[in-house]
């Protein structure tokens, strides 16, 4: 006879699929928070820039960027800052213009709760 087949099931407690569910969603949550950390970070950095004054003359376009949230680090690539065609409101004493291009730029101990 087989003594495997006489052996009953084992129960999983409770205890156990609680700890396993909630460990599960704060994976998932964490893979996704991975994923669109860039895309937030993108989002707050360009708002933040135009909630300033310049951006009523500039604008900012920038291609990439990626962060290191423990050292408080943003790479952004293939940034540039360029006068806008139509600027937002016509300051008459601005006499001069200026376009800003880099490859990459970093910026170093950002406060990204803050930024966010």
């Amino acid at each position: 006879m087989n003594q495997e087949s006489n052996s009953p099931k084992r129960n999983w407690p409770i205890k156990r699929i609680i700890v396993i569910t909630i460990v599960s969603i704060l994976l998932i949550g964490g893979i996704f928070l991975y994923t669109n950390f860039n895309r937030l970070i993108s989002d707050a950095l360009v708002k933040s820039f135009n909630s300033g004054i310049a951006s009523e003359v500039y604008e900012l376009k920038f291609e990439n960027l990626s962060v290191n949230p423990f050292t408080g680090t943003i790479q952004v690539y293939n940034v540039t800052m360029l006068p806008r065609e139509k600027p937002l409101h016509v300051y008459p004493y601005i006499n001069s213009a200026f376009q800003l291009k880099t490859e990459r730029l970093i910026l170093r101990d950002v406060e990204l709760i803050t930024l966010l």
